[in-house]
């Protein structure tokens, strides 16, 4: 996965709550902080449900943890008007709260982020709303599937009922029209990864 910084610029991590996406994340978070130095990689932290990023503290952050809807959208347009050339920034949005304060300026400062080649945007949830979700579908570069509570869900991400039936920390990686089902990380890993230090 690390290798695939700078040319997958929005990836969607799906899946019911305690599915194993945060735990994903942060596991690959550890390893583009090994990879990349804190003046070359910055992280910034759209923690809708103010649980998981909110006490980060690291020279990896672009900012604080911001888990207001509206100050998180204010901060997407901002960097959709300003330029990162000297360094890669990873963009976490935790929930989908900030679709349901305001679903238009949200997609115009994502969307035009995610054209920014420095720039990647993950977005992570377990709200599966195709009201906001077909059209983010398209623009994903990869999603990533992990455990679906329900067949519809499943059929609608997945194309078929796999993702119902994924044991927790399993999930599915799809781009474009290929899929893969991959592991879930070791107890060691997992345990590791549940909270993120940077």
């Amino acid at each position: 996965m690390n290798d695939l910084f700078g040319k997958l610029h929005f990836i969607l991590l799906l899946g019911e709550t305690g599915s194993g996406k945060g735990v994903f994340a942060n596991h690959y978070y550890r390893g583009l902080v090994t990879k990349y130095s804190a003046d070359k990689l910055k992280f910034l932290f759209l923690d809708m449900t103010g649980v998981d990023y909110k006490l980060l503290d690291s020279p990896y952050l672009y900012k604080k943890t911001i888990t207001s809807p509206e100050l998180a959208i204010k901060e997407l347009e901002g960097i959709a008007n300003n330029d990162f050339s000297g360094h890669k920034l990873i963009v976490h949005i935790e929930e989908a709260d900030m679709v349901y304060h305001d679903k238009d300026r949200l997609e115009s400062a994502l969307f035009n982020i995610i054209n920014k080649d420095n720039i990647t945007v993950i977005f992570s949830t377990s709200r599966l709303d195709p009201e906001y979700l077909d059209k983010w579908l398209q623009y994903a570069g990869l999603r990533i599937i992990f455990k679906l509570s329900n067949e519809a869900d499943s059929k609608y991400l997945a194309g078929s009922d796999i993702a119902c039936k994924l044991e927790p920390g399993r999930k599915i990686l799809i781009a474009k029209n290929a899929s893969i089902v991959l592991p879930p990380l070791s107890k060691k890993e997992a345990e590791k990864n549940r909270e993120l230090t940077l």
